[in-house]
């Protein structure tokens, strides 16, 4: 009966080798293309154990059950004092397995947050913005003793920001691949200013009534002014005519037409908003086609649509 047993243990564990598949990575550095070797690497994965393996030759062997794995990589050049790459893949195991990592270059910073009066600071938040994001696991909060530790951030410039109540302060460092920076401090030197509910409520009113005023101002000057009253029929040569005339020419025109056919030159920049020296020149150019005449009343410079553009003559 023991006998069997034990074969029965050399058959399952026999299967369970046989099933398993080969799996080839090759992991290379994402900034520069080339395949990494001689170095650490340590491959995690929910299902799959933790394991370490020195990548002597140009490509990682592994032994995979068939299935779906998330894994992460973290590779360390013993050589460097820090952590060199970090990266993640998803793969889909279903046979001999062959593909790339590309992993991405990451340092270290140690450091301590400080209030402003060169006391720790403890338990303090803490919030990493750095131009090349692994999305590697980094610290939320300062220890006890203020003291933080982060491995694995890519290799760049960070911004590393602390706070603590309503205190805030930050810094910037230039992350070094495989290197730890060291005693970097930062200081909490600044308020978090704390906006009042109702203050944002009263800038959003006041929001609304600049808007509402301007677009009251904005109807008010495109409706017809309701003291100018249209023409019931324009004259058919007036309508031939305007048809061949310039924008400007056309709306001084309408305006005329829509105020008993006369009106001062003021009036007519006023409403129209056409310049001074540009409704002189569209003014001449009217009188020489016969369709409005100019005269002089003390002050006022008068226009009226002729009688032949109106088709009384």
């Amino acid at each position: 009966m023991k006998r069997y047993i034990f074969f029965l243990i050399i058959l399952i564990t026999l299967s369970a080798l046989c099933a398993a598949e080969k799996v080839q990575l090759e992991l290379k550095d994402i900034t520069t293309g080339e395949i990494i070797t001689n170095i650490i690497a340590i491959t995690d994965a929910s299902n799959f154990k933790d394991d370490q393996f020195i990548l002597r030759d140009e490509a990682l062997m592994l032994s995979m059950e068939p299935g779906v794995y998330d894994l992460t990589f973290k590779l360390d050049d013993p050589s460097t004092p820090a952590k060199d790459y970090y990266g993640k893949k998803s793969i889909s195991v279903q046979g001999q397995y062959l593909g790339d990592v590309y992993v991405r270059p990451v340092g270290s910073v140690r450091g301590i947050v400080k209030d402003s009066l060169d006391n720790r600071v403890p338990n303090a938040r803490l919030k990493f913005e750095c131009s090349n994001n692994v999305q590697s696991e980094l610290p939320r909060t300062a220890d006890e003793t203020g003291f933080y530790s982060a491995d694995f951030i890519g290799a760049g410039s960070c911004i590393i920001t602390a706070s603590y109540e309503k205190a805030v302060g930050s810094t910037n460092v230039q992350v070094e691949k495989g290197q730890i920076l060291e005693n970097i401090e930062i200081m909490l030197d600044n308020t978090i200013i704390d906006v009042p509910s109702y203050t944002i409520l009263y800038m959003s009113i006041i929001v609304i009534i600049i808007i509402t005023f301007v677009l009251l101002l904005k109807i008010r000057k495109t409706a017809p002014n309701p003291e100018q009253p249209k023409p019931e029929h324009t004259p058919k040569r007036a309508q031939d005519i305007m048809k061949t005339l310039h924008p400007k020419e056309q709306e001084i025109t309408n305006f005329l037409l829509n105020n008993n056919n006369k009106s001062i030159q003021a009036s007519i920049r006023h409403n129209t908003g056409i310049p001074r020296t540009s409704l002189a020149r569209v003014l001449e150019s009217l009188e020489n086609k016969n369709i409005v005449k100019i005269r002089k009343e003390g002050k006022a410079i008068r226009v009226s649509l002729t009688n032949w553009f109106l088709g009384r003559e």
